[in-house]
């Protein structure tokens, strides 16, 4: 497992990245790291108000939110902060669903609505732009 990952400014992802290092590239707004896990996966991580926020303290880095590899065979969860390793526990398959509809409702464009899956109970919620997160995740029965 790693416990630290050092963070590395770059202009252009390395084709073989090194294990403990969390590349991170202003310029493509995408940061890329090696699974924490060990597993050898290659995480890669949009910066952007939507999804992952980089912070930069001069020697440390914090990402957030938490890492969740729902979607690798390693399920591995973690924060990253002042370029440690913070692990979180494991998500059941409910847990991730409802992360991922969060998610989806939260990268709506401003205004935008939730169109309704026919196939899923969760129901259609209107996202506007001024909503607060408890009034949103409320409104979703989360």
């Amino acid at each position: 497992m790693i416990t630290q990952l050092r963070p590395w400014l770059v202009t252009a992802i390395p084709e073989h990245p090194k294990t403990g290092v969390l590349y991170v590239s202003v310029e493509y707004a995408t940061t890329l790291h090696l699974c924490a896990c060990g597993c050898g996966h290659e995480i890669v991580l949009g910066i952007s108000p939507d999804d992952w926020r980089v912070c930069w303290d001069g020697q440390t880095v914090s990402v957030s939110p938490s890492v969740g590899n729902w979607s690798l065979p390693c399920q591995s969860h973690y924060f990253i902060r002042r370029n440690g390793i913070q692990w979180a526990g494991p998500w059941s398959d409910e847990e991730i669903a409802r992360g991922r509809a969060v998610d989806a409702v939260r990268k709506r464009p401003a205004g935008g609505s939730v169109v309704p899956d026919p196939a899923s109970k969760t129901p259609a919620v209107a996202t506007p732009s001024r909503w607060g997160w408890r009034r949103l995740l409320r409104k979703l029965g989360l």
